[in-house]
């Protein structure tokens, strides 16, 4: 039998920790400043002022440290410096291929139908080209 189940939302059965939060955000700025750590850093410190992405329980410190627990920089010990290391850049990767799967489901549901059979056909999203005519 077909029917449809409800239930009273549960924000914490999907909840992200502030961990996984600060790092897709991090990412994302790692994305604009072209892997620059330090100017990632200076970003999150700014946003963490403006909007309080942070809590007393967890801080940008708490953050650094994971990011350095968890594989994603690397500290030089000779000078001091902060690279990120080759995880993150795997991870930047990864979310930039999901955006795209996101935008190629996003691009085929406005297209007609007989178009959007066509771009579904094709599975691997490096060969999709989509012409624009006027």
């Amino acid at each position: 039998m077909l029917g449809f189940n409800f239930s009273k939302y549960d924000p914490s059965q999907n909840a992200k920790t502030k961990f996984e939060q600060l790092l897709d955000l991090f990412l994302q700025i790692l994305t604009h400043t072209s892997g620059d750590f330090n100017e990632a850093m200076q970003w999150m410190n700014e946003l963490d002022k403006q909007y309080n992405l942070t809590e007393d329980a967890y801080g940008m410190g708490d953050f650094l440290e994971d990011l350095k627990t968890k594989g994603y920089i690397d500290e030089d010990a000779q000078n001091g410096s902060i690279k990120i290391s080759p995880k993150t850049e795997q991870g930047i990767r990864k979310k930039s291929l999901e955006n795209l799967k996101k935008r190629n489901k996003e691009i085929t549901k406005r297209l007609s139908p007989v178009a959007a059979t066509r771009l579904t056909r094709k599975q691997d999203l490096s060969s999709l080209v989509i012409r624009w005519s006027r």
